[in-house]
């Protein structure tokens, strides 16, 4: 079980415990140990780590302070029948205390653990790059404008397409792992390579991810087929270097090929279907779908 699973276990066994210790009466009618009045505020404090987001960034010790104060405050004002000290009042104000300050604690553990997994999936997406992979949704105005530019004064550009063999992204998982144990190892591993075709592409180049199939698309300004082609093919060789992931990749250019694009696309697509053709390599589902 890893650290989060733990901490909700023993929370719950812990919050069990103390609310039966509460039903439970020592030699009278009336339960003695947890008081009503702890129960309430334990319940208070736990949710309050939860529904409240800014809390758990709070030191713990902070928390432990304001919630000893409100069980007091809620002792002397709201439910002072029974003294706080006195005999075995003050026993049992110290126990009451001493099961907010776990409870508190144990939510507040609890909390830091779901933020800390939360952390770890943001940084396995891609907006944590230097350079921000866009989707192709999200580009689609600034790939027109890349166009209008060519086109008016006469530049070259390019297209690299890019995504990983069929069965290399499963690399160093085991046949028998849990479904979403896979699938965090393949955003893992998309995500490496998207940080890796940031690193290799140039500032002015625009990087697009396809979310479904894995797929990046690096469109290349000022840039012609033979320089895309080296871009890829440092792409590649760093990836299979670091990563295990084999990548196949289709070039196309404009004006040279095609002068929008979508016919860009088809024609780096094109070239992708060859190259798997020629290497005897199951094509990717992604590829059955023209982008």
């Amino acid at each position: 079980m890893n650290k989060t699973q733990v901490s909700l276990i023993l929370l719950i066994i812990y919050l069990a415990i103390i609310f039966q210790l509460g039903e439970r009466s020592f030699g009278g009618t009336e339960p003695v140990l947890p008081s009503t009045v702890v129960n309430l505020v334990i319940i208070l404090a736990v949710l309050s780590v939860f529904i409240i987001p800014t809390l758990y960034r709070y030191s713990l010790l902070f928390l432990i302070i304001i919630w000893s104060a409100l069980y007091l405050l809620a002792r002397l004002v709201l439910f002072n029948s029974v003294p706080l000290i006195g005999g075995l009042n003050i026993y049992l104000t110290i126990a009451d205390i001493a099961m907010l300050w776990l409870a508190i604690g144990l939510a507040y553990n609890l909390t830091r653990n779901l933020h800390s997994s939360e952390e770890l999936v943001e940084k396995l997406t891609f907006s944590g790059f230097g350079k921000r992979i866009y989707t192709l949704a999200e580009a689609t105005e600034e790939v027109k404008l890349e166009f209008i530019r060519s086109r008016r004064y006469n530049h070259p550009l390019s297209i690299l397409l890019l995504e990983p063999v069929s069965g290399s992204i499963q690399a160093d998982i085991q046949r028998t792992v849990q479904e979403i144990q896979k699938d965090m190892m393949d955003r893992f591993l998309l995500s490496n390579l998207g940080q890796i075709i940031s690193q290799e592409s140039r500032r002015t180049d625009l990087v697009l991810n396809e979310t479904k199939g894995g797929r990046f698309i690096v469109l290349c300004t000022e840039t012609t087929n033979k320089g895309v082609t080296g871009l890829a093919e440092r792409i590649r060789s760093t990836a299979e270097e670091r990563l295990g992931l084999s990548l196949a990749y289709g070039v196309a250019s404009f004006p040279d090929e095609a002068s929008t694009f979508e016919d860009l696309m088809h024609k780096a697509e094109q070239e992708l279907i060859q190259l798997y053709t020629a290497s005897n390599l199951k094509t990717p589902d992604s590829n059955s779908k023209s982008v």
